[in-house]
């Protein structure tokens, strides 16, 4: 009888395996085929753009930061960059309060609050009608602004992301990690094809300033932003010419400690936002989130 059980719950979680890994991009494709759109692009297309960062003790890379963004590749009238220090007590706030530049605007957070209280504080002060989001310690090629704005002349589109091109420390985490933004890349791309990427790359992603709600504080700005915009009917899109250059985690603990971070919150974000998850995006974010996070459970069975 326990063989029984056994090969029950092995055949379970090769099941729960498949399914997440082979079963479910197969059946993205499916739908893709099926429900396939054809967005607008305007090479010459410049709505005016806020870049939005939340700083906490970033002195090491605000500088740096701050002079590449000014320097993108977009007419220099038509962006303004915000960053919000978040009670930071190193040298961060020194060096933003040397910048200067009319195009550069900084808000200092007196009491610590978290990165989505400082974004609701610089979406309310923005006024770009697109609001681009990255992280202080990010690395943005100059054209990767062009690429990404270029979509949002169909007003169809409500949000558009990049991808991230991660530096890994340790060679065992390097192929890993490897492994893992093939299969999430594999899946956002066909995601793309029917314009319901389900989240964002939180370094380098980009919405309508109409469609911005305030951000949980508890909750990533990159998973609650794309489901409300989803919610709302808009297309969500992935823009592959668009990458992001980020130090990964240098030790298999630190590793660790982040993605049981990510996964609390986007656990707790299923939780809380559960009403704007309907149909399609309802099935994505269980196959490609929930199923993803609770892999322990069919490993420990086969």
């Amino acid at each position: 009888m326990n063989l029984v059980v056994a090969g029950i719950l092995g055949g379970i979680g090769i099941v729960w395996l498949g399914y997440v890994f082979v079963g479910y991009p197969l059946l993205l494709a499916a739908v893709a085929r099926l429900r396939r759109i054809s967005p607008v692009l305007r090479e010459d297309f410049f709505p005016t753009v806020s870049v939005l960062i939340s700083a906490r003790n970033e002195e090491k890379d605000i500088e740096w930061k701050v002079r590449e963004t000014r320097a993108w590749d977009y007419p220099p009238e038509r962006l303004e960059v915000w960053v919000a220090s978040d009670a930071s007590d190193d040298r961060t706030d020194e060096i933003l309060r040397s910048v200067k530049d009319p195009r550069f605007h900084f808000v200092r957070m007196e009491r610590r609050g978290g990165k989505n209280r400082a974004l609701n504080r610089l979406a309310q002060l923005a006024q770009g009608d697109l609001l681009f989001f990255s992280d202080a310690n990010a690395h943005i090629h100059a054209g990767c602004l062009r690429r990404i704005v270029r979509h949002f002349a169909d007003q169809r589109v409500g949000c558009v992301t990049g991808d991230s091109n991660t530096r890994v420390e340790e060679a065992g985490m390097g192929a890993g990690a490897a492994v893992y933004w093939g299969h999430e890349i594999l899946i956002r791309r066909l995601e793309n094809q029917f314009g319901s990427v389900l989240v964002c790359d939180g370094a380098i992603f980009c919405i309508r300033r109409s469609l911005y709600t305030p951000c949980i504080p508890e909750l990533a700005n990159d998973l609650e932003l794309p489901l409300h915009i989803g919610r709302a009917g808009y297309w969500l899109l992935h823009e592959p010419g668009a990458q992001v250059q980020e130090k990964e985690t240098a030790s298999p603990l630190e590793e660790l400690a982040r993605r049981r971070r990510i996964c609390a919150q986007g656990a707790l974000g299923m939780w809380k936002l559960r009403r704007t998850l309907r149909g399609v995006r309802a099935w994505q974010f269980f196959s490609h989130k929930f199923l993803r996070w609770l892999l322990a459970v069919p490993l420990s069975l086969v």
